[in-house]
């Protein structure tokens, strides 16, 4: 009995020594790092704040580019630049999704168009009606068809505003000379007019064919809807549809110059890409 205790004790004495001798690795500290600690809030804000400014100069780059004056005028711009490109597209559904492609690379916030609409099939001149913000926005085709390239070869000059204007001035022009022609010093010593210092001042004239495409285009309905809707009115477009733009912009002028002042007016605007001349200097005066 006391040699097994003996033998007891002695493994215990061994066991104490082999443990002692175990080196144990040091404690484990744990640090911890909250998010909300006021440094790393400071320099988040601060990441914050200079993506913004970067942002604002991209934005004032581009608006010095094309000549913007705003960012609302940059935006319109861009807006009518991609309805312009997407009035070519046909189906609907292929419209549609040349629009949400464009917004995406341009960014929403950018190019917020709303609501797009193509004209009926049956219009002479393909359109697109379009919401943007506070601006309703109509974009015009340019050329595409045998038809289209018809009406730009069509360049002989017709009357605006007067229908027999050019008629009358084409008179005019021949009963003089043919008045010279006769009697001409018999006529100018008894009115005391030099015939040479007599002038016929051109009447205002634009390209027929552009002319023939925008009188299929319901320009005033245009105008009536954006006043119900109380919005901008943009009317934009490029190369032929550019041109069309610039004449119903032309003849909705004309029917605001004449309408009355208590009526609610429309902030009408025309902004064309790669636009052909549409008329004489008479009518750019």
């Amino acid at each position: 009995m006391e040699t097994l205790q003996r033998k007891l004790e002695t493994w215990i004495r061994d066991q104490r020594t082999k443990i002692l001798r175990v080196t144990w690795p040091p404690p484990w500290r744990m640090v911890a790092k909250w998010p909300w600690q006021p440094n790393g809030r400071r320099e988040q804000q601060k990441k914050i704040q200079e993506e913004l400014e970067c942002r604002k100069k991209q934005l004032q780059d581009f608006c010095y580019a094309v000549k913007a004056e705003t960012l609302s005028d940059l935006q319109e711009i861009l807006c009518c630049m991609v309805l312009s490109e997407c009035v070519y597209k046909r189906p609907a559904v292929e419209m549609v999704r040349a629009v949400n492609k464009f917004k995406a690379d341009f960014g929403g916030h950018v190019v917020s168009i709303e609501r797009v609409q193509p004209s009926s099939d049956h219009v002479p001149h393909r359109y697109l009606l379009a919401e943007a913000g506070d601006t309703l926005f109509a974009s015009f085709i340019g050329t595409k068809q045998y038809k289209d390239i018809m009406a730009d070869a069509n360049i002989f000059q017709g009357a605006i505003f007067h229908e027999d204007t050019m008629a009358d001035f084409n008179g005019m022009e021949s009963t003089e000379c043919d008045g010279q022609i006769d009697n001409g010093e018999n006529v100018s010593r008894h009115l005391g007019i030099n015939p040479k210092q007599t002038k016929i001042t051109p009447k205002p004239a634009v390209h027929r064919g552009f002319m023939a495409r925008a009188k299929g285009i319901p320009a005033l309905e245009l105008y009536r809807l954006a006043q119900k809707k109380r919005r901008k009115l943009v009317l934009c477009g490029h190369s032929l549809g550019g041109a069309v733009a610039v004449l119903a912009t032309l003849a909705i002028l004309r029917v605001m110059a004449v309408t009355s002042k208590e009526t609610y007016r429309v902030q009408v605007k025309c902004i064309t890409f790669s636009q052909p001349p549409v008329g004489n200097a008479a009518l750019r005066e």
